[in-house]
């Protein structure tokens, strides 16, 4: 039903007057109901009902105490009489169109006086259908149309604001007046395009402010910036431990989702060596028992462009090998020290006697012997190294790269 706005016009013919509202409102495909009474305490003979349309007045409805309402032409068919035929010559018009928006006139035959009439003029409103498009593949970085609104066939026209949550714009609008005299709007959306604003959500904000309070209502269509692309940003590379399997999982961002590469830079040489296995194009690299020292590449890419993330990874001896080095080495040099003092009470108590020259061969040949012992045990205690677990590795980062 109808929200009617009036603004109520009296029209005085002697000391009769039709009350009638000048000015009614309805929305497009709805029933409005334009009242009509006459205040007179004349005798009332009929009423007529007019329709100006385009300069052309059009006589659709006749309604007489004896024969009731008489409904002529096709557009009486839509037309249903709800006054009481004497004072009350209220009617409803049925889903109407914008064909029918013009004046009526409604008019008393009274008698003596004569004719008494009312105008209303009917205005209908169509309320605009709003829908918006993103661009597809917008890049990084530059001023882009990101998304536009589009807003079809309102009446009056339509009026588009932009909603961004604090980021900067600029908008472009195109508008198209069609011959029913709706009118389209379409409003273009330029931002800087950068990576954090990729999933930025903006709204579209439709309003009709020309129209009657009752009416009014504010349409707002929001929208996900899906559609910007970047390359990736930062690549991380976390190293997981899952029972005996060594794991690295490489992360990054990106639009669209980056594919993964792994490379190793040996620790002995600066050649760069690609890993050819079935991992390479994922993002976790695994590892068995062992692996080779060196700086681990992950090299993340997609369309736009790439980035790197590094981890260097090495064996190094366990703190176990070290203790035991350490303790045979300490243990080395009190024997060495143990034999000197022997050598130095044999030296005076029996060397004197039977010669010198045996203790001395004797002794060099002690200490040969336990210094060759302890540089042997302490070489193989560096170079046989243990498998470290993931809080031993040594990693370091750098700064990644970007084509």
């Amino acid at each position: 039903m109808s929200i009617l706005l009036c603004v109520s016009l009296i029209i005085h013919a002697g000391y009769c007057q039709v009350r009638v509202n000048k000015v009614v409102y309805a929305q497009l495909d709805s029933n409005v109901t334009l009242k009509c009474q006459a205040d007179t305490q004349e005798e009332i003979k009929q009423i007529t009902w007019e329709v100006k349309v385009d300069g052309t007045s059009k006589t659709f409805l006749t309604h007489r105490n004896d024969t009731g309402p008489i409904f002529q032409n096709s557009y009486g068919r839509r037309v249903r009489f709800k006054g009481d035929g004497y004072k009350d010559g209220s009617i409803q018009i049925l889903s109407v169109t914008l064909a029918d928006e013009g004046v009526f006139k409604c008019v008393f035959t009274t008698y003596p006086s004569g004719t008494i009439e009312g105008e209303i003029k009917l205005q209908i409103l169509v309320l605009p259908t709003v829908r918006q498009e993103l661009k597809q593949d917008v890049r990084t970085p530059c001023i882009n149309m990101v998304t536009e609104c589009l807003v079809s066939s309102a009446k009056p026209a339509a009026e588009i604001q932009w909603i961004t949550r604090g980021v900067n714009y600029t908008s472009k609008e195109d508008i198209i007046i069609h011959t029913n005299k709706t009118m389209s709007k379409r409003s273009q959306l330029y931002m800087m395009t950068t990576p954090d604003l990729y999933d930025h959500e903006v709204l579209c904000l439709v309003s009709q402010p020309n129209i009657p309070f009752e009416y009014q209502g504010n349409i707002t269509v929001k929208v996900t910036l899906t559609n910007i692309q970047f390359p990736p940003q930062m690549v991380e590379i976390e190293v997981l431990k899952n029972k005996d399997k060594l794991q690295l999982l490489c992360k990054s961002d990106g639009n669209p989702r980056p594919k993964y590469k792994w490379k190793r830079r040996d620790a002995e040489r600066s050649d760069i060596i690609p890993l050819d296995t079935h991992e390479m194009t994922s993002s976790t690299l695994n590892f068995t028992d062992e692996y080779s020292d060196g700086l681990y590449i992950c090299e993340a890419a997609n369309d736009v462009g790439l980035n790197q993330g590094y981890i260097y990874m090495y064996q190094k001896t366990s703190s176990s090998r070290l203790r035991t080095g350490l303790l045979i080495s300490v243990f080395s040099i009190i024997l060495i020290a143990t034999m000197c003092a022997c050598y130095i009470l044999i030296h005076r108590y029996v060397l004197v006697i039977v010669g010198g020259i045996t203790g001395y061969i004797s002794l060099l040949t002690s200490l040969l012997f336990a210094a060759l012992f302890t540089i042997v045990f302490l070489s193989l205690s560096h170079h046989k190294a243990d498998l470290l677990p993931p809080n031993q590795l040594i990693q370091t980062r750098e700064s990644p790269l970007i084509k």
